[in-house]
């Protein structure tokens, strides 16, 4: 075994087979049928497969890190809206759209039955403690055992919550006696939510004033241009987290009619952009025109928008530029959507 065929053996000793067969499929000769057939291209070698992974890998780190820091911050925009224009309910139950109109008819169906049998008598006061504990423990129990949508979310954050051996977990757990998640505070309730949830409370839980708010927060006129843009980065930072391949994909699928679905498609987008580029901000690639809505290039654009609002002077986007001027193949600004 030569020198080469040794580092390929040891290269796919350490990175799975078909883990690296989308970044050489690329050489692979074109059949008629447009597939792709055994062969590879003349010239097609392991240094140029090898800096193809390293600089996707590279990418997919810096992806992922400006996703972690925009979630965080994401959490804190949601929490500071929902407090300030609920500085009087600032339980999940009060702001989750929907919960508060099933929670109330909850409390009544309990009224009426305690009621019935004799333990409440007409008139009294219905909302003492041991009826509003009561409520909480028969309606969380039930809603978390539902197959709704709602029933989903709230059970994924119960399971956080259950599950956490964080210092303020066990003092609301233990001091305070809080079994359900959605009676916690929000600042805390906001703690237990995956980057999903989050995907799900803008996109359906919450009011659509709430949403615009947070969107403006966060430098976004469009509250539709926000939310699909959330939904967006979640799948990519799904993406980020197992592995998967970054540089080339195209993150938008056009529908059975033919047309592209909201994320990105729309003028707002193009707008942003160009709105950003004159602002002064330093732009990735030194790129004139807007990238295409449906490439990586539209989601690192999206992630430094975001940066940009969020932790201004942040070099992610200087190191995003660092990294394809350090790569030694010339087309991958343009396969990446720039």
């Amino acid at each position: 075994m030569d020198e080469l065929e040794q580092e390929i053996s040891t290269v796919l000793g350490r990175v799975n087979y078909y883990r690296l067969a989308p970044y050489w499929n690329n050489f692979r000769e074109l059949l008629a049928d447009e597939k792709r057939g055994k062969s590879f291209l003349p010239g097609t070698n392991w240094e140029t497969v090898c800096a193809y992974y390293d600089f996707d890998r590279r990418l997919r780190l810096l992806l992922f890190e400006a996703i972690s820091i925009i979630e965080i911050a994401l959490r804190e925009k949601i929490t500071d809206v929902l407090t300030r224009q609920n500085r009087s309910c600032v339980n999940p139950q009060f702001v989750i759209r929907h919960f508060e109109r099933k929670f109330r008819a909850a409390q009544k169906r309990v009224v009426k039955r305690r009621m019935c049998s004799g333990d409440l008598v007409a008139g009294e006061d219905c909302d003492d403690e041991s009826v509003f504990v009561h409520i909480k423990e028969e309606y969380c129990s039930k809603i978390i055992k539902t197959e709704s949508l709602y029933g989903e979310f709230m059970r994924k954050v119960q399971k956080a919550y259950t599950a956490s051996n964080a210092e303020f977990s066990l003092h609301y757990r233990e001091k305070k006696k809080i079994k359900y998640a959605q009676f916690l505070p929000i600042w805390v309730f906001m703690e237990y939510l995956t980057f999903g949830n989050l995907r799900s409370l803008l996109s359906v839980g919450l009011r659509r004033s709430y949403v615009d708010d947070i969107a403006a927060s966060l430098g976004l006129s469009s509250s539709q241009l926000f939310v699909s843009a959330i939904a967006l980065l979640h799948r990519v930072r799904n993406q980020c987290a197992h592995q998967g391949r970054i540089w080339n994909r195209q993150w938008i699928r056009q529908n059975k009619q033919g047309a592209l679905p909201p994320i990105l498609k729309t003028d707002a987008y193009y707008k942003l952009v160009a709105h950003y580029k004159s602002d002064g901000a330093n732009t990735l690639m030194d790129c004139r025109a807007c990238p295409s809505p449906t490439s990586t290039a539209a989601v690192i654009m999206i992630c430094q928008i975001l940066l940009h609002t969020i932790s201004p002077g942040n070099d992610w986007g200087e190191r995003v530029n660092a990294l394809f001027r350090s790569c030694p193949i010339s087309t991958l600004a343009a396969e990446t959507g720039f």
